[in-house]
């Protein structure tokens, strides 16, 4: 058990026990940085195509992807009804994103490019319900929301922080230019 470390006493849970799994935290922060991978690949889409209806179809497609990953990664199964939901909503999906407007071409990319990013945000999901169950089964109450919260963001953060650095384009000059703005409307 290597990845079992003594943090409960950093973080002075009240009502757990001391010994926090190090595998959760980290799997926290690879959900974070899932998270923002797939809204990297969202807006990449929005931008290329701009085409916000058919991106929304297809954003719709976690309700189907998430219940998969649970079966896929954590064994978890669902009722028939919600199987038979889910397929609906495929359906669905496909009906309102035939268009004779487009071509299959740009279907097709525009498709792998909004699959790649339901699937970041469906792993992400699943990922942090995972944890979020674990620090729940091992009562560890609102300091081990605040802890994996605090994990998830880290992850996030980091991506972000990565893909700002290793882009073609440097986003560092927008920055400096407008972090008065920034700071303003995020602030």
């Amino acid at each position: 058990y290597f990845l079992n470390i003594d943090i409960g006493k950093f973080f002075y849970f009240e009502h757990a026990p001391s010994i926090l799994k190090i595998d959760y935290l980290i799997l926290a922060i690879f959900a974070g940085m899932l998270f923002n991978l797939s809204f990297y690949f969202y807006f990449k889409a929005l931008f290329h195509h701009n085409d916000v209806a058919l991106l929304q179809i297809f954003w719709g497609l976690t309700i189907i992807l998430v219940p998969l990953m649970s079966l896929i990664f954590f064994r978890e199964s669902l009722s028939f009804m919600s199987y038979l939901g889910m397929g609906i909503v495929l359906v669905g999906t496909i009906i309102l994103s035939l268009n004779k407007n487009k071509s299959l071409k740009f279907f097709t990319r525009y498709f792998w490019i909004m699959f790649g990013a339901v699937l970041f945000l469906s792993l992400s999901m699943v990922f942090i319900d995972r944890v979020y169950e674990y620090m729940a089964k091992n009562n560890f109450g609102d300091q081990g929301f605040l802890v994996v919260f605090v994990c998830y963001t880290l992850g996030a953060f980091l991506s972000g922080l990565s893909m700002a650095m290793f882009k073609k384009r440097n986003p560092w000059n927008y920055i400096k230019k407008y972090w008065k703005v920034f700071l303003f409307l995020e602030g």
